[in-house]
């Protein structure tokens, strides 16, 4: 009964997480990099994290469970390749969030972009 519960809260994480990396707005970086933001926050939560980075955030929480795992760097892989958004969206966003002028400066900074008030 336990191990049942247990492969049933592993399915709706699992479920949660391909639908969370398929909504995730990212933006790529001149330097190859990418920066990620939050819907949560309003604001941006990773600036240069690498593609490796990015998979291996989502992979490593499925690695007892191969088939999953898989599944989760292909859907990683997806977004990177086919679901970013234009950095000078990403760059609009920064101007418009809630952060700090130091920290929107940064995020624009490694986004390619000047920061003007």
């Amino acid at each position: 009964m336990e191990e049942e519960k247990q492969q049933v809260d592993i399915d709706i994480s699992f479920k949660s997480d391909l639908e969370y990396i398929k909504h995730d707005i990212l933006a790529k970086q001149p330097n190859g990099c990418y920066t990620k933001w939050s819907r949560a926050l309003n604001s941006v939560t990773v600036i240069n994290t690498t593609a490796a980075q990015y998979i291996d955030y989502w992979v490593k929480q499925y690695k007892d469970r191969p088939e999953m795992a898989e599944l989760i760097e292909q859907a990683c892989i997806d977004k990177l390749e086919n679901g970013l958004i234009p950095t000078e969206q990403m760059i609009e966003m920064v101007k418009k969030s809630k952060d700090f002028k130091a920290e929107k400066m940064r995020a624009i900074e490694a986004l390619g972009g000047e920061y003007d008030e």
